[in-house]
């Protein structure tokens, strides 16, 4: 519960990036914000559906969408770790005093 006080934190706040803005685009910014178009939503949809029974129906469009989305999935999933291995570092760093180089 919070009571107030400041918050201690390991890194930048969130409020610096967004998950809807691609890791290549130079500028962080809201304008650069990017949504699944109706087509790709209903795409991601299946996929999740498909991804949850563990059938995906033998058709070529579904394998290759379903190709791209697990790409993804998996570079999500490294961002993910990277940045809470980065949390870990800095609170060690806080921790026990050291500066980072």
């Amino acid at each position: 519960m919070r009571r107030g006080l400041p918050v201690v934190r390991t890194g930048p706040t969130p409020c610096g990036t967004c998950p809807k803005i691609p890791s290549f685009e130079p500028v962080k910014a809201r304008a650069y914000a990017v949504e699944l178009s109706p087509q790709n939503a209903q795409a991601y949809q299946h996929y999740l559906e498909c991804k949850a029974v563990g059938e995906f129906p033998p058709d070529p469009i579904v394998r290759r969408c379903a190709g791209f989305i697990r790409q993804v999935e998996d570079a999500h999933g490294r961002n993910v770790v990277a940045g809470r291995l980065e949390a870990m570092i800095q609170l060690l760093m806080l921790v026990t005093g050291a500066r980072s180089g």
